[in-house]
């Protein structure tokens, strides 16, 4: 009896450990639906790629592309062209961007509403028409920026946020943020850290120039950038490398060195 006891008894540890086992697993172990919703969170993500040229399609290297999110959320995406001209735009989430190409020299463009519908992805180009200073009028030069409307009121404030990133997609640490505002007076400064990201204290919504400035990258300045009353801004920079040239001019090379005769021996 005694014996039949204990076997109940131990039967029943062992049922009450497979089962707390059994709880623990379940607990830990994702299932096979949320892993697969993890899969596909990853494959919601689509991309914008081009090329920009000349009226001659000559491609134009070291242009900024900037990318803009058509709806309130504020996201703000900066790169630049490589040497054949062409620029891309990764890890969009679906919905509408607008994309804004300028340069010295040439008519700015802005192609808007481009639907971007994971997995798929867009493929927008560029044909800038040179534009001679004379051709535009004074009066525009010297307009003013319009002020950007903002329904929670002038005192409002937002977040501003970003990422800097090089061209190899890592991030980019201790480079200066600015942020000048265009409305009023303001100055804020900040760094990136060493996961390429910044924040500022909360800003008034408007509109500021940013200008961007990290030893051995190309220095941006955005004349103007919009920060949403409703999002603020969430801002990704792509910096591009200095490039280095060891060609230089020939007037700042040494002259070439020649052998010259020994002096002749005195009698």
């Amino acid at each position: 009896m005694r014996f039949l006891l204990a076997a109940a008894l131990a039967g029943g540890l062992v049922g009450t450990g497979a089962a707390r086992a059994q709880m623990e697993r379940t607990q830990t172990e994702p299932s096979p639906a949320d892993a697969a919703q993890t899969e596909g969170s990853r494959r919601v993500l689509g991309k914008i790629k081009g090329c920009i040229a000349d009226g001659t399609k000559k491609p134009l290297p070291g242009l900024m592309v900037q990318l803009v999110a058509s709806d309130a959320s504020g996201l703000l995406r900066v790169t630049g062209t490589d040497e054949s001209g062409h620029y891309v735009f990764q890890d969009l989430p679906a919905g509408s961007y607008d994309i804004v190409v300028g340069a010295d020299g040439y008519a700015q463009q802005r192609k808007g509403k481009i639907q971007v519908r994971p997995p798929f992805q867009n493929i927008v180009d560029f044909l800038l028409a040179l534009t001679p200073v004379s051709a535009v009028p004074s009066a525009a030069l010297k307009s003013p920026p319009q002020p950007m409307p903002s329904p929670a009121g002038p005192q409002a404030t937002v977040p501003v946020r970003g990422r800097l990133i090089d061209q190899q997609k890592r991030p980019v640490a201790e480079v200066s943020v600015t942020f000048v505002a265009l409305q009023g007076k303001g100055l804020f400064q900040t760094f990136s850290g060493e996961d390429g990201g910044f924040d500022l204290p909360p800003l008034p919504a408007g509109r500021y120039r940013v200008v961007v400035v990290s030893p051995g990258h190309v220095s941006l300045d955005l004349k103007a950038v919009d920060v949403s009353p409703v999002g603020g801004l969430d801002l990704e920079l792509s910096l591009v490398d200095y490039p280095l040239n060891f060609k230089g001019r020939r007037d700042d090379m040494l002259p070439r060195e020649e052998p010259r005769p020994a002096p002749s021996a005195t009698p």
